[in-house]
């Protein structure tokens, strides 16, 4: 089954405040974003089905973050506010619109690999289908030198923590993820991911 759907992809919600992208914001006692919070045009279903059966590369054994200048704060507003409603959309269980929160690259990225029966669970929305998600903390928001964003996030569920990283970039006038680490793990060396 694609990794959205076993894994409860952790894409997490927080409210920096200004001049402070580089530091951890505790948010362990928030609750979940609302499922009514997901209000984006979802993508169509046909964009799925146009992934079906595609091959699922190897994940890297390693990332390294990049290096970045520190986000100022109207860019930690904007990717917050995607990031919540990427949250709300996972909490609603409506995987359409979460998906419309990527760039195609990020989209192609995620849903490679769909069989059929994936892409019949994606086209009917279905609250509470997987734990809903909960922010720990968000840190090291970054600009980097290609414009995209850089994040560590952090999130709670089902009594799992998760560490990701994601890469954003802004269309449209919002923040859309482009690709992300999943699970990543601060002291592992490695190569940064493009």
């Amino acid at each position: 089954m694609h990794r959205l759907l076993a894994l409860a992809v952790a894409l997490p919600l927080a409210a920096a405040a200004p001049g402070a992208a580089q530091e951890a914001t505790p948010m362990g006692s928030a609750a979940p974003p609302d499922a009514a919070e997901c209000r984006v045009a979802p993508r169509p279903i046909e964009d799925f089905r146009a992934l079906l059966g595609t091959p699922v590369p190897p994940t890297p054994e390693t990332f390294a973050a990049p290096a970045g200048d520190p986000a100022d704060p109207a860019v930690v507003e904007g990717v917050l506010a995607t990031v919540r409603e990427l949250l709300a959309c996972h909490n609603a269980g409506d995987f359409q619109r979460q998906a419309a929160l990527y760039t195609d690259a990020g989209f192609v990225e995620d849903f490679r690999g769909l069989a059929e029966d994936d892409v019949a669970a994606i086209a009917t929305p279905s609250p509470g289908f997987l734990p809903p998600l909960r922010l720990v903390t968000v840190r090291d928001v970054v600009v980097l030198d290609d414009g995209r964003v850089g994040a560590v996030v952090v999130t709670f569920t089902s009594e799992v923590e998760r560490d990701d990283y994601l890469f954003l970039v802004e269309q449209d006038g919002r923040y859309l993820v482009d690709h992300f680490v999943d699970e990543y793990v601060p002291s592992v060396a490695g190569t940064p991911t493009p």
